[in-house]
Order: C-alpha cells, then structure tokens, then sequence
C-alpha cells in the first residue's frame, strides 16, 4: 500500500516546527536599581518612584505590590526609564517592585515603608 503526503500539510507542518523553535535568546529584564518611597500621607498612600535608567523604556511596566495587604497597581514607565505611583501603604509595610516587558518580569526588589536606608 502507497502512502501519499499532502504538500500543503507538509507546509504548514514545518511553518508551525520553524514558528515554535524561535532560537534567539531570551534576554531577561533587569530589575529596578534606584527605588525611593514617601513616607505615607494624611489618607495612606506612599509614592514609589525609579530614578531615570536607559534599560527601561516605554513599552515597559513598573508593578509594585504591597506584601502586607495584598495591594498591587501598575504604572506605565517614562521615556526616560522612570516611573512614579501611589500605594496603599503603612510604614514598615514590604512592598516588592518589578519591571514588566511584554510577557517577562524582572527579579523583584523589595523596599520597606519609613525604612531610611534605602
């Protein structure tokens, strides 16, 4: 019994194989460096802001999550690499802090509230 291959099965078959082996390197995002946060204000909230840096631009996310309430926002990075935002926060509270390019996250870094040495 002879066998006979579709042509355009073969086609798609190896599109689909090249498309899922993309060989380039996953180039991972660095985390932030120069982070700073308030104190917190009259109604709760501290503003956490990174200092200009080239490796972010704005395609770029800056989340930061406070790890005592479970709080979380989202800000888009300027386009000089720096970000501000206002979160919920007490002092002493650890919030974690992470660039977000496309599907990829940094390493987080972490800060706490009312903490001087940061």
């Amino acid at each position: 019994m002879t066998r006979h291959t579709n042509p355009i099965a073969l086609i798609i078959l190896f599109w689909l194989a090249s498309v899922g082996c993309n060989s380039s390197p996953t180039v991972p995002v660095p985390p932030p460096q120069a982070v700073q946060t308030t104190i917190p204000d009259t109604d709760g909230f501290v503003t956490v802001s990174g200092s200009p840096d080239d490796r972010y631009g704005l395609d770029d996310i800056a989340l930061v999550f406070n790890d005592n309430s479970g709080d979380g926002v989202m800000t888009d990075v300027e386009n000089d690499g720096s970000f501000e935002t206002r979160i919920r926060a007490q002092y002493h509270d650890l919030l974690l802090i992470q660039i977000k390019r496309m599907d990829k996250l940094s390493q987080s870094v972490s800060v706490t509230v009312g903490d001087t040495d940061q």
